[in-house]
């Protein structure tokens, strides 16, 4: 029977691995990942680290991607560096992941409703829809999130929250 092997004893094997890799440097960007097949998981998991995650976490980032079709991951990428392309030409697609941005009074306008409409509709106060709208403070992430699905499909958050 093969003995089963830690992916640091494979990499120590091969003669490539360090105590303590360098923090790399660079801007951190979100990806959502993807894959069918990678035909060279070390060498998938070795750029990952490159990239900031570290060896265990993009094993098991690496684990997630065929487990849970998909794994959200933040990389630190230095100019000049193309995730997409390096991780591609491993058989992984990365999807830049970007925070949406609304414009409130429009998505409200397009519908046809008014602020107190909109507010009910979508079960928001109406003093935060109305101080999104003047200026006053803006959606958190989340928040924007749920507005970028209000804008492209409404149906699907009246349904949701008809649960």
């Amino acid at each position: 029977m093969p003995e089963r092997l830690s992916l640091k004893d494979v990499l120590a094997r091969q003669g490539e691995t360090r105590e303590r890799s360098p923090a790399p440097s660079g801007s951190p960007a979100s990806y959502f990942l993807s894959a069918r097949d990678v035909p060279r998981p070390v060498d998938a998991i070795r750029l990952l680290a490159s990239f900031g995650l570290g060896l265990n976490e993009g094993r098991r980032t690496f684990d997630r991607l065929f487990t849970s079709g998909g794994a959200a991951v933040t990389l630190i990428v230095a100019e000049g560096r193309d995730p997409v392309g390096d991780l591609a030409a491993l058989g992984i697609t990365a999807r830049p992941l970007r925070r949406p941005e609304v414009r409130v009074a429009e998505v409200r306008r397009l519908l046809g409703l008014s602020q107190a409409e909109f507010a009910t509709r979508f079960g928001l106060e109406l003093d935060t829809v109305q101080n999104w709208e003047q200026g006053r403070n803006r959606p958190d992430p989340a928040a924007m999130v749920l507005l970028k699905v209000i804008e492209q499909n409404p149906a699907a958050v009246d349904a949701a929250l008809a649960g």
